[in-house]
């Protein structure tokens, strides 16, 4: 019996990419696959300017994207950024180059595609780019966007946290329980984290009490987040080394209330 076609994550993914490129969307693409791994595409004026997958950036990160084969995306069209290492990365092909490296049977739009100029490769005396990354009389580019790890074990509740703070301008990396929170912190680095207490296997305490142990961690700011506001609970916290405590629900304004007394916003 003949059976229709039904398109897969990844045929989703690009139709959506391809989309916002035509229509001349300014913002970022944001992917978690299914093994909760990172990608994102960083889009000005319909021109793709970063790729980023985990820790590699441009055309590197480019083969590992077309090997997703599911997980959730979503587009941020209020700010757009680079990270310090997408913007010092090697210039990115064109667009419409990107775009059939990603999917062979891609058909470039009508309306050309001009890939930005990348600033170290600008000839001397020619005209500036429409976007520079750095400010004008040869100041240092804009510092890149805080990166904040989340942990929650409630997909609901984490990708409520994480549109908050991607519109709030911050970058975001999820972990859905103690064990994944350890290998987010390895990899990515991040400025801030934001810890659910309740959780199965390892507990939020548990979990802060390792991160505390590690030199390149002790002095990462932890915001731990539960339903409970005893005060028991929130003294358990403050000795485990947390910084501050959020009870749940929180607005968004809440929440990037507590995180901006940590991370300062360029």
């Amino acid at each position: 019996m003949w059976q229709e076609h039904q398109p897969s994550f990844f045929d989703n993914l690009m139709r959506e990419l391809q989309r916002l490129c035509q229509e001349k969307h300014s913002g970022t693409l944001f992917i978690t696959t299914e093994e909760n791994h990172a990608a994102r595409f960083v889009i000005r004026d319909g021109i793709i300017a970063g790729v980023t997958y985990r820790t590699k950036h441009g055309s590197d990160a480019i083969p590992l994207i077309k090997n997703i084969t599911g997980g959730t995306y979503t587009f941020a069209n209020n700010r757009v950024f680079l990270s310090y290492a997408e913007s010092t990365a090697a210039p990115l092909p064109s667009t419409p180059e990107i775009l059939r490296l990603l999917n062979p049977t891609f058909e470039a739009p009508t309306r050309r595609l001009v890939p930005e100029p990348a600033a170290s490769a600008q000839p001397a005396g020619s005209p500036a780019a429409t976007a520079p990354t750095a400010k004008p009389g040869g100041g240092a580019p804009a510092a890149p966007p805080k990166k904040i790890l989340v942990v929650e074990d409630s997909g609901v509740t984490r990708k409520l946290i994480a549109k908050s703070l991607v519109d709030g301008g911050y970058i975001v990396v999820e972990a859905e329980n103690g064990m994944a929170a350890f290998a987010r912190l390895n990899e990515e680095n991040p400025d801030l984290m934001l810890l659910d207490i309740v959780m199965p296997g390892i507990d939020g305490y548990k979990v802060l009490s390792m991160v505390r142990k590690h030199d390149a961690f002790k002095n990462l700011p932890v915001i731990m987040l539960t339903s409970r506001d005893g005060l028991l609970d929130k003294l358990r916290g403050k000795m485990g080394g947390s910084d501050e405590y959020l009870t749940k629900p929180f607005t968004a304004d809440q929440l990037l209330e507590k995180i901006g007394k940590y991370l300062s916003k360029r």
